[in-house]
């Protein structure tokens, strides 16, 4: 089975990216911090990022997902981020990097990683942690250099049109 992420700074497209991906069929782990934010903001709580419960919570809602998509035995899987992306956010936040988190780290092993370039504008949601395309950006960087830390085979996907860019990361993918 070969696994392979999607990644970048928010605003870089991942989102529509892994829409199209999964329409077309693919095998799909969808990224958790988002799922989880909305869920701790319906909740009432405001910034749930800043929370040290959050990146926890948002590691076991991506294993929980990661497992399903793992007993259909597929052949290949799309990430929409990784453990990779998540240790940024602890890190960025303040936080130390939890047990179950540095366990990942240790394991994992992604066959391809496609860095999205940023799209160069920021579309303002509410659960979004970075203020500005700036931030958006930043964060982009550093995931990039955590990536290459790792020594992960990073691909970087330009800012093109959707389909344009989905061809480019499926010829990778052959």
């Amino acid at each position: 089975m070969n696994c392979y992420v999607i990644t970048g700074g928010a605003s870089s497209g991942k989102s529509s990216l892994i829409m199209a991906l999964e329409l077309m069929g693919e095998y799909i782990v969808t990224e958790s911090a988002e799922s989880v934010a909305r869920y701790m903001n319906a909740l009432g709580i405001e910034s749930p990022h800043i929370r040290k419960d959050y990146q926890p919570k948002v590691l076991d809602l991506f294993l929980q997902r990661e497992e399903r998509i793992l007993k259909l035995n597929p052949d290949r899987i799309f990430y929409d981020r990784s453990v990779y992306d998540q240790l940024d956010y602890v890190l960025k936040n303040g936080f130390k990097i939890f047990p179950k988190l540095q366990e990942q780290l240790d394991k994992v092993k992604y066959d391809k990683v496609f860095f999205l370039e940023s799209l160069g504008k920021l579309e303002k949601i509410g659960y979004r942690c970075e203020s500005d395309i700036k931030e958006c950006e930043e964060m982009g960087k550093r995931h990039f250099q955590t990536y290459n830390e790792y020594n992960c085979q990073i691909i970087r996907i330009p800012n093109m049109p959707l389909k344009e860019r989905v061809e480019h990361i499926l010829s990778y993918c052959e």
